[in-house]
């Protein structure tokens, strides 16, 4: 009976010594490392304070100095009045401000709206941003909403909301 508890305990020595080999032995996925470009005006230059309709240049990009290509996508976040956001991210096209993420043609390396996301695209790598590459800015400038009225404005004062833009990034290794 004593050999028999030996053989035992010999085999489970051997089974968790294969186990983690295996562990070890199995491919891990690299962490995404992003960094974010600002593309807005000077260091310590205040950020302008917009009234509806109004735009200030500036918006953000993202580069891949990681060891893997990740896909990429991100939540433009501000505050709501009345069920409108206070802020708009977007581009200027030929004079026109346009939302963010709407294209009239397909663009091979940009941004496009999902839902209330913004996705990296990029046909020639199957939407994957490479390590080392930077994508093109997600936004090119921000603007108050123009429909925002008097009382909305009042309102976001008395709120002590400042005029804030946050991003959420999320980052899956491919």
């Amino acid at each position: 009976m004593r050999r028999g508890g030996l053989l035992a305990a010999a085999g489970l020595m051997l089974l968790a010594a294969v186990w983690g080999a295996v562990f070890l032995l199995k491919p891990q996925e690299a962490p995404v490392k992003l960094e974010v470009i600002s593309l807005s005006g000077e260091d310590g230059e205040a950020d302008p304070v917009l009234l509806p309709g109004e735009l200030a240049q500036g918006g953000v990009a993202f580069r891949n100095s990681g060891q893997a290509g990740c896909s990429l996508r991100i939540r433009l976040c501000t505050a709501q009045l009345g069920g409108k956001p206070v802020l708009e991210a977007g581009n200027l096209e030929a004079g026109n401000f346009v939302e963010a993420g709407v294209q009239g043609e397909k663009s091979p390396d940009g941004w496009i709206r999902r839902g209330e996301y913004l996705c990296y695209q990029n046909n020639r790598t199957e939407d994957i941003l490479l390590p080392g590459r930077e994508t093109p800015p997600a936004y090119s400038a921000v603007r108050m909403n123009p429909v925002l009225e008097e009382e909305d404005l009042e309102a976001l004062r008395l709120m002590g909301e400042e005029q804030q833009l946050f991003i959420l990034v999320e980052a899956e290794t491919k």
